[in-house]
């Protein structure tokens, strides 16, 4: 299983579950740790009581939201970084680009296709898969 820094609530429970069992291999980094769940409820006066009516648990009780972030999540049987996006901007992650306006086109100029930006490469499923071809390896021989 991947886990990473968005994974939260649910899919904490089933990595919790292949880690603390040793079903299955966990593979990436710390999630992030989501560990309750509030309910609002409204008083007579219009004002309102938050209250946290559920907290999150692995099997063996160790709660997804601790009292820091070292403290939080579940962490992985396998831990594989990502590589940081240093050159990431967010006109990039939303391929807007705020300097034309809608519907402007350039006399005159061909529409051409524009390729895709490159992806750097997922360390995490490389590693998931070397761990899959090495496990499955194992078992024809």
């Amino acid at each position: 299983m991947l886990i990473d820094t968005g994974t939260a609530g649910a899919a904490e429970v089933i990595a919790s579950a292949f880690a603390e069992t040793k079903r299955g291999d966990v593979i990436g980094e710390k999630s992030f740790g989501a560990g309750a769940e509030q309910e609002l409820f409204t008083l007579r006066d219009g004002d309102g009581l938050l209250l946290t009516t559920v907290k999150w648990a692995s099997g063996s009780g160790k709660p997804f939201l601790g009292e820091d972030r070292t403290h939080s999540g579940v962490s992985p049987t396998i831990e594989v970084k990502r590589p940081e996006a240093t050159d990431t901007s967010v006109d990039d992650l939303t391929d807007n680009n705020d300097d034309e306006k809608p519907n402007q086109t350039k006399p005159n100029s061909p529409s051409e296709p524009v390729a895709p930006k490159p992806q750097p490469e997922d360390l995490q499923m490389k590693k998931a898969l070397e761990l899959l071809k090495s496990s499955t390896g194992q078992r024809g021989a």
